[in-house]
């Protein structure tokens, strides 16, 4: 990076002035611009740039006049990389030396990557690969690659929902179970502030129980012709780690608990008036008019549910489901893309910037 070829001295209050025909060139110069002696060397700069502070503003690199042969938001340099040193060859015995070593705790020794034990149990069918002098080298990471992938590893008794619109799980239950008294359990584990786990209802929606993340804070949702609501008392439920909740329904009083604290109750009727179906992690589309009930549904994983102490499978075959996928046990924020997989930024985005004068 340069801009003229007049030297500022420390502390001096000088101004730099621009040239009329220049600007300010980052890791190099156009073609046919004239450097001369105003910089040391006129060889472009090849390596990468970012956090660049002009008068204490971050200068947004993906805004530029012009560039070219740049890769913006991308920096690798897989070519520039030092060499692995490659690892020393395995040392090699003569044949008849083979049986006796192989009887010993040396091997472990030679080969520290080799289990003594699991050689010993093959020393009649030793493959001769052990004992090339070939050395197998690994090809470096790029510079700000991304993490390594780890084990997909699934979740137990555990689903996910969110993987589209409509997701949702539907529970058959006794009718007179579900109207009387009940005690429902489950897990839930997410990273959005908003959506609905649980709800009970009737046709019209004149009546119903439903539990449902808002803004980060786990609310039931009661509906007797006017709503109330029970809050959990405290909020971040979001963070991604595993919450669980408890719903209990016993005569007159409804009660609920967010990771075995801060209980809180209410009134309702002996025999609520709704549907044997228990919809968890959303709703259908044809059910729209709720009231007090969050639109979204719920984008996250629920496990252990359990309905009056009975463990419900929520993508099995005494289920109703639509949208529900596997949960993982290691989740973070972002998106994933798998083979198929795309997004649309913005309709119009346009790549081609506008050419230098």
């Amino acid at each position: 990076m340069f801009q003229d070829s007049n030297r500022l001295m420390k502390d001096s209050s000088s101004r730099i002035e621009a040239m009329n025909s220049g600007g300010l060139f980052l890791g190099g110069v156009p073609e046919g611009f004239r450097v001369e002696n105003m910089a040391a060397t006129d060889k472009p700069f090849e390596g990468c740039i970012s956090d660049i502070i002009h008068n204490k503003v971050l200068i947004s690199l993906d805004k530029p006049t012009s560039f070219n042969s740049v890769e913006l938001g991308r920096c690798s340099l897989p070519h520039k990389l030092p060499p692995t040193i490659p690892p020393p060859p395995p040392i090699s015995f003569p044949p008849w030396q083979l049986p006796r070593l192989l009887d010993t705790s040396t091997v472990a020794t030679v080969y520290e990557t080799t289990d003594a034990t699991d050689m010993t149990e093959e020393a009649d069918g030793v493959s001769q690969e052990m004992f090339s002098n070939e050395a197998t080298t690994e090809m470096p990471e790029s510079v700000d690659s991304c993490t390594p992938p780890g084990r997909y590893e699934k979740e137990e008794h555990a689903v996910k929902f969110g993987d589209q619109q409509h997701s949702f799980s539907i529970i058959h239950v006794v009718k007179r179970d579900i109207q009387q008294n009940f005690i429902m359990r489950f897990h839930f584990r997410t990273y959005e502030p908003n959506g609905m786990l649980v709800y009970i209802g009737n046709h019209g929606d004149t009546q119903h129980v439903a539990g449902q993340l808002a803004e980060g804070r786990f609310v039931l949702s009661l509906n007797y012709n006017n709503v109330q609501e029970l809050k959990s008392g405290t909020g971040g439920l979001n963070d991604g780690q595993w919450h669980n909740v408890t719903i209990h329904k016993r005569k007159s009083k409804l009660k609920m608990s967010v990771d075995e604290r801060g209980e809180q109750a209410s009134k309702v009727k002996r025999k609520l008036n709704v549907k044997p179906m228990i919809y968890v992690g959303g709703l259908p589309a044809n059910i729209t008019n709720t009231v007090g009930v969050v639109k979204q549904g719920f984008q996250g994983c629920v496990k252990n549910f359990r309905f009056n102490s009975d463990p419900i499978n929520l993508a099995g075959v005494n289920t109703t489901s639509q949208g529900v996928t596997h949960c993982y046990t290691n989740v973070e924020t972002g998106a994933y893309f798998a083979g198929d997989a795309y997004a649309i930024y913005e309709a119009a985005f346009k790549t081609a910037w506008p050419s230098m004068t």
